[in-house]
């Protein structure tokens, strides 16, 4: 399991992950969150394209290089992500 690293705001925990808690591959590699979360931030840090995923198999979104996204209202406790070639460097919080 990856570290967790929680930040309390008020009664929500807000997860923050990156590359440094689980290096990216060509295949899905799944987050959990260890929370249910409702909102999600994913920025891609690479020169190369993150895809993510919210059941590890169907590509849900692509984020080239330097691109983010936001979502809420998803009540997720994980989230897969991949890499174009492996070892993309990306920021995620979930909340």
């Amino acid at each position: 399991m990856i570290g967790k690293k929680y930040i309390t705001v008020g009664s929500k925990n807000l997860i923050y992950r990156t590359q440094a808690d689980l290096v990216l591959t060509t295949a899905f590699q799944m987050i959990d969150l260890n929370i249910d979360a409702n909102n999600f931030r994913i920025v891609n840090k690479a020169a190369t394209q993150i895809n993510f995923s919210f059941d590890g198999t169907t590509n849900k979104g692509d984020l080239e290089a330097g691109e983010w996204t936001s979502f809420a209202g998803l009540r997720s406790p994980v989230i897969w992500l991949k890499g174009a070639v492996g070892g993309e460097a990306y920021k995620l919080w979930a909340w």
